[in-house]
Order: structure tokens, then sequence, then C-alpha cells
């Protein structure tokens, strides 16, 4: 399975995102808007075998031994083989392991990671916790949110070793200072965080076309252009699937990027703040589209 998947796929499968980063690994100048991190690590691959090819065998090792490891925890009987194959078919195998995306190596690397995490449940050992610390870093770097995977670690390690809490608080701040460290040394080659900026400009935004898709006549102080489009516009293209028809309207984005610092931070508080069913509604709605996958719907 995994030489098939290897034979459709490799080099491996670029998007727009994975060629600009594999660009910023090249140059050593990391564009913000995605985590450091992954730019970093593919330059280092190109540096030793040009392309992507590398880096693919790396993230899909990752999962490989992931999976590996956590068969091993069981005796093998007549159903292993069939989970094998029941696996090795489905799309996250076949098709989204040969993607260069930090999404996959989030994904691999946070499975490796509680695999370890297993093992150390089976035979405790300090190597196989540093193991599973590591790998939970290495997946928390690369995503935006992958900081979240620690705190249910640390959470993980402290259940199966009773007694002993404070291994897990130990885990959830050595990981948080991995992680933080790792962001610190490669900011000092990156554009100084305009791209982490107009991340949160832009879901900020997001989240008021959404509240305005919900509730037209909703107050917040924002500047007359601006209101009108995320009244109008942002709101006719908010979806809560995904923000990407939102993101790439031209005269939104140039309506983001022109606001001054701050007006759009102090509209999406005065939802939070002043209307936060409103703000609640529209996040869970965010949030049950991806859960689900459901079918993307027009609000309003």
């Amino acid at each position: 399975g995994f030489g098939v998947m290897l034979a459709l796929n490799a080099p491996g499968q670029l998007s727009y995102d994975s060629v600009t980063q594999l660009a910023d690994g090249r140059s050593g100048n990391y564009n913000t808007w995605h985590p450091p991190l992954m730019a970093w690590l593919l330059g280092v691959f190109d540096s030793l075998v040009p392309g992507t090819f590398l880096f693919l065998l790396f993230q899909s090792f990752l999962f490989l031994g992931g999976l590996l490891a956590l068969l091993a925890l069981k005796p093998r009987g007549w159903l292993s083989p069939l989970v094998a194959l029941l696996i090795v078919l489905t799309p996250q195998w076949l098709i989204y392991q040969g993607d260069i995306w930090k999404d996959m190596l989030f994904a691999d690397a946070a499975i490796a990671g509680f695999a370890a995490l297993a093992w150390h449940a089976r035979r405790p050992h300090p190597a196989r916790a540093i193991l599973a610390l590591l790998l939970l870093v290495l997946a928390a770097a690369v995503r935006q949110n992958g900081v979240v995977l620690l705190p249910v670690a640390a959470v993980t390690l402290a259940l199966i070793t009773p007694g002993r809490w404070r291994w897990g608080l130990a885990f959830l701040v050595m990981g948080l200072v991995l992680v933080s460290g790792l962001n610190w040394i490669l900011a000092s080659r990156s554009d100084g965080g305009d791209g982490a900026a107009a991340e949160i400009r832009l879901a900020q935004s997001y989240d008021l076309a959404g509240a305005f898709a919900r509730q037209p006549d909703l107050s917040v102080p924002l500047p007359p252009d601006l209101n009108r489009l995320l009244r109008g516009s942002g709101a006719k293209l908010y979806t809560p699937l995904r923000n990407d028809p939102f993101a790439a309207d031209p005269a939104l984005s140039k309506a983001r990027s022109d606001a001054p610092d701050g007006v759009i931070s102090t509209a999406w508080k005065a939802l939070v703040l002043n209307h936060p069913w409103l703000y609640l509604e529209v996040r869970w709605a965010d949030f049950a589209a991806v859960v689900t996958r459901s079918e993307e719907r027009r609000v309003g």
C-alpha cells in the first residue's frame, strides 16, 4: 500500500501554498502566512535532493510508522490484514498522503506522536515520552491551531502515569517552550509577522460577514466603505464550510488591506462582547460545517 501511494503521487502534489513554502525554504526567508517550520523543512530536504520527494517520504513514513506502531501493540490475528487493506484503500492514504501540505505533516506527526504515547503506556520509558513530545511539537509547530494537541497529550500522559500529574504538566510546559522557541528562532528570517496579522484580519472579517448574513441590521463600528462591503458582498459570499470565496473577492481583499490598524479587530471585539450569542452561532455553524463536511449553504 505504501508503494502504491508513492507510485501514484511521487514526488508529491503541490498547490500554490506548497510552491510558495518551497520557495521560502530555498531562499531562507519565510512568509508568516504559514508557520515557518514547514518551509524550513522543505528547504532542508530540497538541499539534499531537489524537489519534494524526500519530504514526501518523511511525512508519509510518519503516518506509516504510527500505524505500524499501533498494530504492534496488539496480537496480530486474521483481522489485521483486512484492516490494513481497508486503510490503504482510503483517500486519506492513497491521495492525501501525496499532498505537500502542512495539514498532512500535522496529521501524520500527530498520529505518530500519540502512537508513541500508546507505547509509553504499554511499556513506560522516558525515551518513548520524549519521542512523543518531539513528534507532537513538530505537529503543533507546522499548523496555526496545532498547539491544541499539546494539552490533550499532556492529559493523556497524566492519565497513563497514575499519580504523576506533574509529568503531564511538565510535558505541556516543555511542548509550549519548544514550539515557541522554534517559531522565535525562525521568526528572525521571516516577514515580521505580516502574514499572521493578515490571517487574523481575514478571520475577524469572516466572522463579521457571517454575523451580517444572519443579522443584517447588526451595528458594529466600521468605516463606511468596509461596512458596506461586508454587509453586501461579504454576507453574500459567506459560507460556513470555508472562507475561500470570501477571501478571494478582490474588493473585500483590498478593503481589508487598506483598513487602518485596529479597525477590524475593534468591530470584531464589539461583536464578541456585545452580541456573544450571535458570535457563538456563527462559530458553531463554522465548526459544524467542518466536522460534518456538509454541503455549503448560503446564509440569509
